[in-house]
Formats: structure tokens, C-alpha cells, sequence
């Protein structure tokens, strides 16, 4: 059965990829349909209903960075800015058991390039002798395909902002540790991110992702002439037209497929395996206020969490009778469970509490949050088929909300350039 011709482009996945394709060809007066597999749009960037706290939770939390263009264009457009709480400059609080709590605060009246080594040199256990390496890290591109790790050893940085740093920053924006992340494209984060004062600051969603960033962009598709079809898997592409359960979509005179890669390869029947990182967001509800020491979010440093989330602080939500913590870990492992009483022990030494008992506590292992850089081989697509699935290559910047929308933007702009 046929289902019509609602629309001659299809988008197959309502993530962020394919939310931004589909609202850069309505801008442009081409009509879409979204078939998302899904209850809802969102894909990775969702949000889950608890009943005890009747609100929308993240599956972990998010941090944004001020150079995120394309995803901010896009929230813009659709009247979302103001779900976003901007730092006025780069403000980045580390903790460690030897030192406490530390800020890393670049001056605002230096060019970034300057102001950063500088402010690092000054941190505890730092000093002056590591500021020339900082700026070499920051001038110098490596080459392609080597290593973090090995990029920073060629430079000959010294351990502290190593480990202050360099660390912190790659499983941050890579999702993968320094031994394997790639260099090319840890670089190109460090110079979009640096490359000003606004572009370095950090920003975060005062709402739930759902209702701070999905729900917006959906709705401004959906005034666009947007249809978005979920419950929709899409199970076979036959010439110009979709198939879903045995019902036929099309024909369209474009496909373009806004799919994490495992799952563009099942449906044009590619058996090749697929990499990928997991993320750990472990949720702990305490039945008394807890106090990070710099408010909403710290790092870690040597600890086995390694980001700290005060959640209501973020979300800026009234007191209740529960607050809610996040403890995240990149690049987490699948293979065995994390020892909770310890992320719990850190959170306790952080927030200066003898022993934390909390009333309840949910782990969400993401795992195939990222897929890592690397020389992602070409897909053989039909006629008519775009490829906007997440596959990073050296030197491009790597899987993160803002690639998403850089994604989906180019996939809209091949289908310009052939309309």
C-alpha cells in the first residue's frame, strides 16, 4: 500500500541531523517527511518521564561550547536561545584530592590564544616553564592520524596541563581517552573552541533536552511544513521509495538517510562492523540539598568520575523535596558495572559531606553514544540517496550535538545543489 506523495524529499531518523536537514530544506520551501523509528524525535539527545519526580529527565546531562554554530543557528531560528545559560567567559572548575578545588579562568583582556596558556601556568602544581608548549599546542596542527597522546609527547608538554588539561578536554569533546583519540580532530575543537573569548565559553539547557532543544526544533519544522512520522522504521529502500512494515512510502526525488552508522548499514544491507563509545551517566537522588563548590557542574581530576553535575542547579528548578546529582563518565566501559559506592565517595569528598546515602539512584549507559574519528570507508548508496550518518574523520570535528547539526546541514545542502 501506498502511503502518497506527501512530499518529495524523505529524512530517514528525527535525531539532531535529521531535524536540521529538514529545517534547512523548509527554509528553503522544500517539503519534507521525517520517518523516525522512535515514539519521539530526539534520537541520542533524549530525555526519559520519571514518574516519582513527574518531569523529563536527560539520559545524562550536556555542556556547550560557544563556537557551536550550527546548532545554535538552528535553536535560534526556531526561538530557543534563552534555553541556554552562556557563562560570560570561560570558566572551567576542576577538583582533585590533593588540591581541592581549582578554576581554570582565562583573563578576558588578553586574546584567548595568550590568556589560556597563561591562566593554565597559574593553576596549582603548574608553572611559567609550560606556557611556550601551550602555545605550540595551540599553533601547531598535527598530522592526521596519530594520537592525542603521542601529539602532545612530540611537543614535549609537561605532565600538569597534561593531566589538568589535555585529559579532561579529550574525553570531554572525543568521548575517547588521549592514547587513542585522534590528534587532527581534538586540534580542531582546541582551535574552534579558542579561537575567541565567546567561542570558548561554556554554555548549558535550563530544560530537560526534550523540552529545551527537541520540542523547540520540531515545532519550528512543523510551521515550516515539516511532517514527522514516528513509529516508523524504515526496513527497506526500493529505487525512490520506503518501505515501513509493508507499507510503501514515495516515490521522492531524494533520500537522505540521518542514521547512526550500524543502523544506515542494516538497511542498505552493508555488513561491516562499527565502532563505538559508550557514556555512563550515573543518577543519585539525595533527600537533603548537596552543594557542589562551584555551582552546577566540576571535573574530575584522578577521580574515577570524571564530570559532576549539581542537575537542579542546571536545570534551575525550585527546591524540592529530592536533588538530584549526575555523575558522568566518558568512554565508559560495557564489559563490567562501576563500583557506584565510589562515584559516591568522590561526590562526597568534592562536596565536603562525610558519607552520601542516596534515597534512590539510576545508571543510563549509553552505549554507542559516539562513534570515534577514524577513516570511515564510503558508502555505496543507491540513486537519489544521501549519507548524513555520524562518521568523523580526522581533522573533521568529532561526534557531539554540533556535528549532528553540521550533518544535517550538509546533507540539506547536497540536496540543494541537485534540486
Amino acid at each position: 500500500m501506498s502511503a502518497g506523495r506527501e512530499a518529495p524529499v524523505a529524512i530517514v531518523g528525527g535525531g539532531l541531523a535529521g531535524l536540521a536537514a529538514a529545517i534547512i530544506l523548509g527554509e528553503h520551501g522544500i517539503p519534507c517527511t521525517i520517518f523516525e523509528a522512535a515514539p519521539q524525535p530526539g534520537g541520542r539527545s533524549g530525555s526519559w518521564w520519571s514518574r516519582a519526580d513527574r518531569c523529563w529527565i536527560d539520559h545524562g546531562p550536556h555542556l556547550l561550547l560557544g563556537c557551536y554554530h550550527h546548532l545554535l543557528g538552528l535553536l535560534a531560528r526556531a526561538g530557543g536561545s534563552g534555553n541556554i545559560r552562556w557563562q560570560e567567559s570561560l570558566i572551567l572548575p576542576l577538583w582533585s584530592a590533593d588540591r581541592g578545588l581549582f578554576t581554570l579562568r582565562p583573563g578576558r583582556l588578553l586574546p584567548l590564544a595568550l590568556a589560556l596558556p597563561w591562566a593554565v601556568s597559574r593553576l596549582p602544581g603548574h608553572g611559567p616553564g609550560e606556557i611556550g608548549a601551550l602555545i605550540r599546542l595551540l599553533r601547531q596542527p598535527p598530522e592526521r592520524r596519530i594520537s592525542v597522546a603521542r601529539w602532545v609527547e612530540r611537543l614535549r608538554l609537561p605532565k600538569p596541563p597534561m593531566r589538568d588539561l589535555i585529559t579532561p578536554l579529550c574525553l570531554g569533546s572525543m568521548n575517547e581517552a588521549p592514547t587513542r583519540a585522534n590528534a587532527a580532530s581534538f586540534h580542531a575543537v582546541l582551535r574552534q573552541a579558542f579561537s575567541s573569548q565567546r567561542n570558548a565559553r561554556i554554555g548549558w539547557f535550563r530544560h530537560p533536552l526534550r523540552e529545551g532543544l527537541i520540542e523547540p526544533l520540531c515545532a519550528h519544522a512543523r510551521r515550516l511544513g515539516v511532517t514527522i512520522r514516528c513509529n516508523s522504521v524504515i526496513d527497506a529502500i526500493d529505487c525512490s521509495r520506503l518501505s515501513s512494515r509493508g507499507r510503501r512510502f514515495g516515490p521522492f526525488r531524494r533520500i537522505v538517510l540521518a542514521l547512526p552508522p550500524a543502523a544506515r548499514n542494516r538497511l542498505l544491507g552493508i555488513r561491516r562492523p562499527v565502532a563505538a563509545r559508550a557514556i555512563a551517566n550515573h543518577h543519585f537522588w539525595f533527600d537533603h540539598p548537596l552543594a557542589l563548590p562551584h555551582p552546577r557542574f566540576v571535573g574530575g581530576i584522578g577521580t574515577k568520575g570524571e564530570w559532576f553535575f549539581d542537575i537542579d542547579a542546571m536545570l534551575e528548578r525550585p527546591p524540592s523535596q529530592l536533588h538530584h546529582c549526575c555523575v558522568v563518565i566518558s568512554d565508559a566501559p560495557t564489559d563490567r558495572a562501576v563500583d557506584g559506592k565510589r562515584l559516591l565517595d568522590e561526590l562526597a569528598a568534592i562536596t565536603g559531606h562525610g558519607k552520601l546515602r542516596p534515597v534512590r539512584s539510576r545508571t543510563i549507559v549509553v552505549r554507542r553514544a559516539t562513534h570515534p574519528v577514524g577513516p570511515w570507508p564510503e558508502a555505496d548508496l543507491p540513486d537519489g540517496v544521501i549519507d548524513a550518518a555520524e562518521q568523523p574523520r580526522p581533522g573533521s570535528i568529532p561526534a557531539t550535538m554540533e556535528l549532528a547539526a553540521a550533518r544535517g546541514t550538509a546533507a540539506a545542502n547536497q540536496v540543494l545543489e541537485r534540486w
